[in-house]
């Protein structure tokens, strides 16, 4: 249950998905295929991994979390996949479609969406948007299908309930595991000290671990190349750590200046709080240019006031 796909390593397709159990093997099973759903290639097969995250101070223990890469996929091409392995059982069949790598290849169609949660409207989302990416009737993609789905931040809103986890990933799958979904970190991955933000590193990794991570905090930004589009993923939620802050732009600047705009002509970056708000609620990433505005501010309608002050007085004294 739970499946879903996302990109992880610079761009490449992989497959996660939950089990109550360990399996044998953690294998997505993949082939190219038309409009119809017949088969264009042969079966390929791909092992990943599998581990669990287990939070002591709250007596929680995650279920199975599989990850698979999905390797050597062509562009602009449609694919149908299962998960699972001999002993544990093969998924149902799910289907997604690959970016166009060219602009004459056709439409790159993205969808945007932040602050979620397990909720009525969170599902009417899910719903709206599935609906605009499938047939209902087969539930093939269609020409027109998103490609990619983006998230800037508060997945779930478990808020240490990791229940709300599972919840979530259950009531996404119809979408998700047709679209590759790729979130940044928000202040509600990180809500609680107990959990951190281990578990939404654990299901929703930038980088496909070989274990369960167990350092909370660590770093969580990336980019990479997605057909036409080059996307950076940024971590707002560190604004009071200022080596990881200057790590962090440093970063961003190198990966900025080897773009090649003759590839990915767009260039996106996704993270979840604005760098300089009013918000007392959350920290600012520095506050020295809030407080220099507001200096600057104060500064102007003293001035003026004090002008209007003396003008009123030689005017009518």
């Amino acid at each position: 249950e739970q499946v879903h796909l996302t990109l992880v390593s610079g761009g490449q397709y992989a497959v996660m998905w939950v089990t109550p159990e360990p399996t044998a093997t953690s294998s997505v099973i993949y082939s190219r295929v038309d409009a119809a759903g017949r088969a264009l290639s042969d079966p390929f097969e791909d092992r990943g991994a599998q581990y669990t995250y287990e939070l002591k101070k709250l007596g929680y223990t995650s279920p199975q979390i599989h990850g698979a890469v999905i390797q050597s996929l062509e562009p602009a091409s449609r694919y149908a996949y299962v998960v699972g392995d001999e002993e544990g059982g093969w998924s149902r069949t799910f289907y997604f479609v690959t970016p166009p790598s060219a602009p004459g290849d056709g439409p790159l169609r993205v969808g945007v969406l932040s602050d979620t949660g397990v909720t009525a409207a969170g599902e009417l989302t899910m719903l709206s948007m599935r609906a605009m990416h499938e047939y209902q009737d087969l539930g093939l993609a269609r020409p027109s299908s998103m490609h990619l789905l983006l998230h800037a931040g508060d997945i779930s809103y478990a808020n240490g309930e990791q229940r709300v986890w599972d919840e979530f990933g259950r009531l996404w799958e119809p979408l998700l595991a047709s679209v590759p979904f790729v979130a940044a970190l928000g202040n509600h991955e990180r809500w609680t000290k107990e959990a951190a933000d281990v578990p939404f590193k654990a299901r929703y990794p930038l980088a496909l671990p070989r274990r369960a991570p167990r350092a909370p905090y660590s770093r969580r930004y990336t980019t990479f190349a997605f057909g036409l589009l080059r996307v950076f993923v940024l971590d707002s939620e560190h604004r009071r750590d200022e080596g990881f802050m200057k790590e962090q732009k440093r970063w961003l600047k190198n990966e900025l200046m080897s773009v090649d705009r003759s590839v990915t002509p767009w260039v996106v970056g996704v993270w979840h709080t604005p760098w300089y708000h009013t918000n007392k609620g959350i920290p600012l990433h520095t506050e020295a240019p809030f407080f220099f505005l507001f200096f600057l501010l104060f500064s102007v309608l003293f001035i003026f006031f004090l002008f209007i002050f003396f003008l009123f007085f030689f005017l009518f004294f």
